[in-house]
């Protein structure tokens, strides 16, 4: 069954999906696959399949924050994806020394 968000169903789905949140992060991930084809861009959701050293691989996109990485993460899954890996940053965190200041002046 095509999933709504995704654009994506069991006949696309392999093993293990690599989870940029970045759309555009698809594209440079899918360089270092072999044979890489693109399966759907659907709104923050991008999807790219091919395989890495032999082992068939999807490419996901998550967009931002929970509810987009929720709705890919339950829709991989429901077309057989088994192991989901996030690549990337958290854009939000402030540099180290704010979190060495904010804890000195709770003490």
């Amino acid at each position: 069954m095509l999933q709504p968000h995704i654009r994506c169903s069991k006949e696309h789905a392999a093993r293990f999906a690599i989870l940029p949140g970045d759309p555009g992060r698809v594209d440079r991930v899918a360089e270092f696959l072999e044979n890489p084809k693109l399966i759907a861009f659907n709104r923050e959701h991008k999807s790219v399949s091919g395989t890495y050293k032999g082992v068939r691989v999807m490419i996901t996109s998550t967009g931002t924050g929970g509810p987009s990485t929720g709705i890919a993460v339950e829709e991989l899954h429901r077309i057989g994806v088994e192991y989901m890996i996030r690549i990337g940053s958290c854009g939000a965190c402030p540099s180290a020394s704010y979190w060495t200041r904010r804890s000195n002046s709770s003490q």
